[in-house]
């Protein structure tokens, strides 16, 4: 695990996916992986969803009390967030050189965007704990796009 800053952590996963048609994992045994991971970092289940992305565009640029994990199951966006003193933090959400995917826990108000700067749709896995009505938007210099 590496803390990317406080609220954001890095899991390399041991979980590699083998279909092509990321949408039949939501009920896979590969994606169900994630479950217990989320669990495990204190993650009461309430959402689970894909998220599209086409090239140039984002998701999030938010922040909020829920917890979430996210992992990118195709293309290769980029995971932004801000340290606490106010530099942007960009890291690549693409499997790393063993093909291990890498897991986004997101926690503690910080901010966070995918932002896809690849030339394919990246789709991502997002699973949320309850309460997802506490996001505000970043606007502005907070902003990440």
């Amino acid at each position: 695990m590496t803390l990317i800053r406080p609220g954001i952590e890095c899991i390399t996963h041991g979980v590699m996916l083998t279909n092509a048609n990321p949408q039949k994992h939501m009920q896979s045994t590969e994606l169900q992986a994630f479950d217990t991971l989320a669990v495990e970092h204190g993650i009461s289940i309430a959402n689970r969803r894909l998220i599209m992305i086409e090239p140039g565009g984002y998701g999030g640029n938010h922040t909020h009390l829920h917890k979430e994990l996210i992992v990118c199951l195709s293309g290769t966006p980029v995971f932004m967030t801000r340290s606490k003193d106010g530099k942007i933090i960009e890291t690549p959400m693409k499997p790393d050189g063993d093909g291990k995917l890498q897991v986004f826990l997101v926690t503690d108000d910080a901010p966070h965007a995918v932002i896809n700067t690849g030339d394919e749709t990246a789709i991502l896995f997002e699973i949320q704990s309850a309460d997802t009505t506490n996001t505000t938007p970043l606007m502005g210099s907070d902003s990440f796009v």
